[in-house]
């Protein structure tokens, strides 16, 4: 998949807590434990405090209450609290001891208004503002421990399995759908939907086994053909799914797709009965277990409503905003499932995200919020890498002195990675050390990561001190007593022209060369990386499945994305004989191989590998982090030692 060299942030509102200038304002909304509340009269702000009928915030909390209509005060009971207030006194008690009030109760049209913060916190809640939505959050007592509220960096665009087309849709998707197979917290295949699978002695058919107990939010059974005609909307031509692709390796699939004479019927995903779903692959694929983990293969099923069969289940989704998750009493390993709700808040502005993660308001945030550093105190920050990489590719078709494989390797030696990635990205990435990124895994169904096997395949540190003299080597083989001009072609955005300026000047220091650098915007960016109409360029990859043939198979003789034109008879060979492996460990051997061909023929120069970055509380345990898609998985998610 094309990265974008981009980063876009767009201002919110400032978050607060609740106090507000002195004036009265429209209502506000009060939320608690999630459900928004109707109160008769409304809510109003007034002296900075948020004021509600009385009798409606105490029952609501599970306390009783009494009004005396002679000294006009409130006394509210919940076990062994007690609260007092009386109508224009700025002093309440509170298990008789004395609490001064910003604004006092008071009476508005025969009905008592009183302050929501000090009735809800002395009822053992908690009580949270948001200014952007204008919104006053409680949760109860029973509640605030097992509810955890989530920035995400921008909207959601969906939640449909068929149409998500951002790492927030993905991560929010993956908590209220389920597949045929999940990840576990160390990134092993686990059961879903799916009790247990068979696989032929070909590697061509699967046969997945429902449990009985998988059911929707409603309450109806998932079904096998509940898969199959998702799977089969996924591929239909008028779905426009961008992850329609993902499914190409069933038999019939990619003809259906691209409307190549192929149907529905001719796709070979098919429901033996309700409980059994056969899949026929044209192919065999290593990792196609892996594949059907992703979000974009859970089923979908709508009735008036969106139905879900994950953990988790959408209570309100509002895209600009956020969505609110509740746990899915109908899940079938619900008695595993701790967390009662996830608040999940769009907060695209970065300062803002910050002040609301050091109020407390925000338990984590993704990206790291400006103003929050990773030494802050009672913080725990994670930077899992994204499985994408940012390499260098050089056009030998155009520059002939680029042919020059000694060339190749001075260029991409000349540069020290590690110090590019935390000059431009921080934490965000960092430097490569071969083209597969860290994170993905081998591709088997068995865990572990490719980057553990194949090592440090680039071995630029040891190289580093042979740039020269490799440089002077190819010019003398050429001919050349120095490189022709040469431009680097890369995004016009803060981070690539920081980039470029150290690629730039180490070139110049390491080897005496002066590359002058063309910026321009992305999209022209890859109309000339297309077109071939580039000397040396920064493009980027990420992953389209947890394998490193996403990677690896681009290079090959004549492949779409192979704008640096590599063509290597053996390398070619050896891509085809993995597509064909059905021993793990051989294949995890060849694709060693594959890279390190690739990379002793420099056909590309890696730079960096990007990671996100989260920051949470230490009291979120059960996080399982993920590399591809969804950011985490909350699954197996709790709360543990908040207060």
């Amino acid at each position: 998949m094309r990265i974008w060299l981009k980063q876009t942030m767009t201002a919110v509102g400032a978050i607060s807590l609740l106090t507000l200038p002195t004036a009265a304002f429209a209502a506000p909304h009060v939320t608690l434990n999630g459900t928004p509340q109707v109160y008769d009269p409304e809510p109003y702000q007034k002296n900075g405090r948020t004021l509600v009928p009385m009798r409606a915030i105490f029952e609501a909390l599970g306390a009783t209450v009494e009004w005396d209509e002679t000294t006009k005060t409130v006394t509210g009971v919940q076990g062994e609290t007690k609260i007092v207030l009386q109508v224009g006194s700025t002093t309440a008690t509170v298990n008789g001891q004395p609490v001064i009030l910003n604004q006092a109760a008071e009476q508005t049209n025969d009905r008592v208004m009183v302050p929501v913060r000090l009735i809800s916190e002395a009822l053992g809640a908690e009580v949270q503002w948001d200014e952007t939505t204008e919104t006053v959050r409680i949760y109860s007592k029973d509640m605030k421990d097992r509810v955890l509220h989530l920035g995400i960096s921008d909207s959601i665009s969906s939640l449909d399995p068929a149409l998500l087309s951002s790492y927030n849709d993905y991560t929010v998707a993956q908590q209220v759908h389920e597949g045929l197979v999940r990840l576990d917290r160390d990134g092993n295949l686990v059961p879903g939907v799916a009790k247990a699978w068979d696989v032929s002695y070909d590697g061509l058919r699967y046969t997945f086994h429902l449990r009985d107990n998988a059911k929707w939010s409603d309450g109806s059974p998932v079904t096998a053909q509940d898969f199959e005609q998702s799977w089969k909307r996924q591929l239909n031509p008028e779905t426009a799914s961008m992850w329609s692709f993902e499914f190409f390796a069933i038999e019939g699939a990619e003809k259906y797709d691209l409307s190549q004479g192929g149907k529905a019927d001719d796709v070979e995903v098919h429901a033996k009965d309700d409980r059994t779903l056969e899949v026929q692959l044209a192919k065999p694929q290593a990792y196609f277990l892996r594949q059907v983990a992703l979000p974009f293969f859970a089923p979908s099923k709508t009735t008036t409503e969106p139905l879900y069969n994950g953990p988790f289940k959408a209570e309100r989704v509002q895209y600009d905003q956020g969505a609110l998750l509740v746990k899915n009493e109908q899940y079938w390993d619900r008695d595993h499932v701790r967390l009662q709700q996830i608040d999940f808040e769009a907060v695209p502005d970065t300062e803002s995200a910050g002040r609301a993660y050091e109020s407390g308001w925000l338990d984590g945030y993704n990206p790291l919020p400006q103003g929050i550093t990773p030494e802050m105190p009672g913080s725990v920050v994670q930077t899992p890498p994204l499985s994408t990489v940012h390499y260098l590719e050089f056009n030998e078709q155009k520059v002939s002195a680029l042919q020059n494989v000694k060339i190749r390797r001075a260029l991409t030696y000349a540069l020290d990675n590690q110090e590019i990635a935390e000059a431009v990205f921080g934490l965000s990435a960092s430097g490569a050390n071969g083209f597969v990124p860290t994170g993905v895994s081998k591709g088997a169904p068995s865990s572990g990561k490719f980057r553990d096997t194949a090592g440090d395949a680039l071995h630029q540190a040891a190289n580093a001190s042979q740039a020269k003299t490799l440089f002077q080597e190819g010019l003398k083989e050429l001919g050349l007593t120095a490189l022709p001009n040469v431009k680097l072609l890369i995004n016009d955005t803060m981070e690539a022209k920081k980039t470029a300026a150290l690629l730039i000047q180490a070139w110049h220091d390491k080897l005496g060369v002066d590359v002058e650098a063309e910026y321009l915007p992305f999209k022209l960016v890859l109309q000339k990386q297309t077109t071939k109409d580039f000397d040396i360029t920064l493009s980027g990859w990420g992953a389209d499945y947890d394998d490193p043939m996403t990677f690896l198979d681009m290079w090959v003789t004549g492949g779409s994305f192979n704008n640096a034109g590599y063509s290597n008879a053996k390398y070619d060979a050896l891509v085809d004989q993995i597509h064909k492996e059905a021993d793990d460990r051989k294949r995890t051997d060849e694709m060693v191989q594959a890279e390190k061909l690739l990379l002793d023929d420099m056909a590309v120069g890696p730079v960096y590998f990007r990671n996100s970055v989260l920051q949470y509380r230490p009291y979120i345990k059960g996080l399982a982090i993920r590399s591809l898609y969804p950011m985490y998985d909350l699954k197996d998610a709790y709360i543990e030692g908040k207060n």
